[in-house]
């Protein structure tokens, strides 16, 4: 992605671009796909979406499953029993994995 510009202004930038390309180059149906990215840039601007976070024990059993917003989160590690657990998470850069030790 590209730093500094939400992720909704470029949805709503791919279409209108596509409606235009719709516009010189009649019959190919871009309109379609230029609606569906504007309908997509709508609602990421009026939904809160977040950023995926899932914390997996080694044995396989999800520990924790949400939805974070900040570039930094606390996780909750005290409850948790002690063993190997790995963190995914996704952003605008991508996937980060992760293995951390609980004792």
């Amino acid at each position: 992605m590209i730093d500094g510009i939400d992720h909704y202004w470029i949805w709503i930038a791919l279409g209108l671009l596509l409606a235009v390309l719709e516009l010189l180059v009649p019959g190919v149906y871009l309109i379609w796909l230029a609606v569906a990215a504007l309908v997509t840039g709508a609602l990421a601007f009026v939904l809160p979406f977040g950023w995926p976070l899932e914390i997996v024990s080694f044995n396989g059993q999800v520990v924790l499953q949400t939805m974070i917003d900040a570039a930094q989160i606390d996780i909750p590690a005290s409850e948790w029993s002690a063993g190997m657990y790995f963190l995914r998470a996704t952003n605008k850069a991508g996937t980060i994995t992760r293995t951390f030790a609980v004792q």
